[in-house]
């Protein structure tokens, strides 16, 4: 690391902490103060993101480049939380005539742990819902049942203000953002941050 460089990362650190105290500093003199993303990431899913595992959920692992702890301290809001949408979401579902079971959070179906997501069952389908934001996602593209039934679920979804996280997203990582999954801090890709889970 350069003497500028160093210089940087002190200031930022320095920034950190005047806003844990509550202090208001001057983040104009900071270059590059935002991590940047790869294109097409609407501004709405990096807020979800940022308010829920560094502002609320406290889970940004030491190693963490500073610029997303202090894009946490700014951002606004309560934890990100969709749950109580589900019930729509499954209403809309079986509108479209479809069989659905109701929505199981990811800790009580792999019978352990904890998750930002609840499975649904759709047909002989299977679908998950994020905890976090309307977004589902297929745990399995590849599945020719689940291809079948997609057009009426996507309809279903849409008609309700959901989608399925598109496949150029679900690969975007947030470039120093460490996480702790199933042993290891690591900087994951948009669909892991949306759809966690740890034993």
């Amino acid at each position: 690391m350069g003497h500028a460089e160093g210089d940087r990362t002190a200031h930022l650190w320095a920034a950190r902490s005047l806003l844990l105290l509550g202090e208001q500093p001057d983040l104009n003199t900071i270059e590059a103060l935002r991590v940047d993303l790869s294109p097409g990431i609407p501004e709405a899913l990096r807020d979800v993101v940022v308010r829920f595992w560094v502002r609320c959920a406290h889970q940004a692992q030491p190693g963490t480049d500073v610029r997303w702890l202090i894009e946490g301290l700014l951002r606004e809001g309560e934890r990100p939380d969709v749950t109580d949408e589900h019930a729509t979401v499954m209403a809309a579902l079986r509108r479209e005539g479809l069989t659905a079971g109701e929505p199981v959070d990811a800790g009580t179906w792999n019978e352990q742990g904890w998750g930002t997501y609840s499975v649904v069952e759709v047909e002989n389908a299977r679908i998950w819902l994020s905890d976090l934001t309307r977004y589902a996602l297929i745990p399995d593209p590849e599945d020719e049942s689940t291809e079948l039934w997609l057009p009426r679920i996507q309809r279903a979804l849409q008609s309700v203000g959901w989608t399925f996280l598109e496949e150029q997203m679900r690969r975007v990582l947030f470039p120093g953002l460490k996480i702790y999954f199933f042993g290891r801090d690591k900087v994951l890709p948009l669909h892991k941050l949306l759809f966690y889970y740890q034993d």
